[in-house]
């Protein structure tokens, strides 16, 4: 259980990576992945829990895809049961970076190599 939602956990920020990545340039995508990963921490609730952050902040959590990643991780750690509303919003953000990266690498691919 443990491995296993560690690893769903960081697939969709691997894709999102992926297409950060093979949509801008070097130097950009490093300042634009750490503009997109820490205000996605901030609101997933990674820095703090959830219930202490302000009441917008509580309101969008749970549709950041940092709180589906959080709510897996805390279940394998802690064996709380997690959120239905994060984890549905985990896959629909994951299946969401897996289309924007095949799009991003077919893009990139073809602007490189042809």
């Amino acid at each position: 259980m443990g491995w296993g939602a560690l690893v769903v956990a960081v697939v969709p920020f691997m894709l999102m990576g992926l297409v950060v990545g093979y949509v801008l340039a070097f130097k950009a995508a490093m300042a634009v992945a750490q503009l997109l990963f820490f205000p996605m921490a901030v609101l997933g609730g990674l820095l703090l829990p959830p219930q202490v952050l302000p009441g917008f902040v509580q309101v969008v959590s749970p549709y950041v895809p940092a709180r589906g990643a959080a709510e897996l991780i805390w279940w394998a750690v802690a064996g709380t049961l997690p959120e239905v509303v994060p984890l549905v919003m985990l896959a629909v953000w994951t299946v969401g970076m897996a289309v924007a990266a095949v799009w991003a690498y077919r893009r990139d691919e073809g602007r490189r190599f042809s």
